[in-house]
C-alpha cells in the first residue's frame, strides 16, 4: 500500500512538472 502511495506521488509531481514546462494545457 505504501508503495501505491508513493507511485502515486510521483505522477502527481511529474503531471504538475509537465503543466509548469508547458507540456500540458493548465486546468485552472
Amino acid at each position: 500500500a505504501l508503495a501505491l502511495v508513493f507511485i502515486c506521488g510521483i505522477v502527481v509531481i511529474g503531471v504538475q512538472f509537465s503543466i509548469a514546462l508547458g507540456f500540458l494545457p493548465d486546468p485552472g
